[in-house]
């Protein structure tokens, strides 16, 4: 298992240091560099009692503070009848959970009308993905949709950024879901999530028949915890207030700067804007590590690996809106005025376009097109 994890480490090649506090991997008692187990059966830097967070104190259910819960995306995909309704789902995800050494309590987020699975992980708060890296803080950021991290690690932690089903809304109550889950019927859908995603689109960002195979995600069910989120360091990256064009990119790059202010980031900022004479690389540069969210959430270096979406603003709001890009990629000018509303410019009226809760390249820059009203820019700090 150590191996098998250790290898799974090294192929996701995830930049930012692993999150401390959750438990230790199997009989070994196996940590990712640079932590090691320590006593109280959770992985840290440096001794010390208790998870490294807080806790809500113990629910009607019980459930106690700890190390964080475990969340992953099932690496298998299913039918949503295959399951066998909720018990048998959550008991999947459960001896998914025991063969890579977090045994426990696990709920599938998934639901019946009866049982939705917000009301399902009762008292339990505070995720981390496999690799340790904070997925939502504490359960009422789940069901806020204050995603940190994507949860786009699989058991095996390997990278999957994929179609899950989830029958569920963001705030963890039920709709479509192949009629409770009993369908198989092409003419009945359930909701569908990105596990690229954050705020709602992780878990209603599409729908999808019931007789096609999906991934689900299993949220471990065992603590009431915080789970402690690294500050920011070194340059930052956020969404911006609402952006008309007509002034050129120099307007955007001063409504970045404004906004940046505003919030004591000082004023070193440039628009995140292709335009036909120039990438929108090439305009923001490559750092040396991460630009990271106000929230502390590592972005992207390269505009190829995305560790996570840029869907916080300068004051620290999650915002799931499309946003201005340009060109498909960050590496490509604009093909035309058509791709950045005319150099983002007078009499401009399409553009490019990337959404602000997806953190996988094309998704988050320029996948889509639609007009040159007033929508948002990314903001990036050199």
């Amino acid at each position: 298992m150590r191996a098998l994890l250790a290898l799974a480490l090294l192929a996701g090649c995830f930049k930012p240091s692993p999150q401390e506090g959750f438990a230790c991997f199997g009989q070994e008692r196996w940590c990712p560099d640079p932590l090691t187990c320590q006593p109280d059966g959770t992985c840290r830097s440096s001794p010390g009692g208790g998870d490294g967070g807080g806790d809500d104190g113990p629910g009607p259910d019980g459930i106690t503070g700890g190390p964080a819960n475990i969340a992953f995306v099932t690496s298998g995909v299913f039918t949503a009848k295959s399951l066998g309704g909720i018990a048998g789902a959550d008991e999947m995800c459960h001896q998914i959970g025991k063969s890579i050494g977090h045994d426990g309590r696990y709920v599938a987020w998934l639901s019946t009308a009866a049982q939705p699975a917000g009301m399902r992980l009762g008292n339990a708060s505070g995720w981390v993905r496999v690799d340790g890296l904070p997925f939502a803080a504490t359960k009422a950021d789940l069901l806020a949709g204050k995603i940190l991290y994507p949860l786009r690690r699989d058991e095996s932690n390997t990278d999957l950024a994929g179609v899950v089903m989830t029958g569920t809304t963001p705030d963890g109550n039920g709709n479509e879901n192949c009629v409770d889950l009993t369908s198989n019927s092409p003419a009945e859908v359930i909701l569908l999530g990105h596990s690229d995603g954050d705020i709602n689109r992780w878990t209603n960002d599409d729908e999808g028949t019931c007789d096609l195979q999906f991934h689900i995600y299993c949220l471990q069910a065992d603590t009431n915890t915080i789970v402690p989120i690294d500050p920011p360091t070194g340059l930052r990256a956020f969404l911006s207030s609402p952006f008309s064009p007509g002034g050129g990119v120099g307007a955007a790059d001063t409504l970045c700067n404004s906004d940046a202010m505003a919030n004591g980031l000082g004023n070193k900022f440039t628009s995140g804007l292709a335009l036909t004479t120039a990438t929108m690389r090439a305009r923001v540069g490559t750092p040396s590590a991460p630009w990271a969210r106000v929230d502390g959430v590592a972005t992207t270096t390269d505009f190829v690996t995305i560790d996570g979406a840029i869907s916080v603003t300068a004051d620290g709001l999650h915002v799931d809106e499309q946003v201005f890009a340009g060109a498909l990629h960050p590496d490509q000018v604009a093909s035309s005025g058509s791709d950045n509303c005319n150099n983002w410019g007078a009499g401009g009226s399409t553009s490019r376009l990337g959404q602000s809760t997806r953190a996988t390249r094309d998704d988050m820059f320029g996948a889509q097109s639609g007009g040159c009203g007033t929508r948002r820019v990314y903001c990036f700090e050199h």
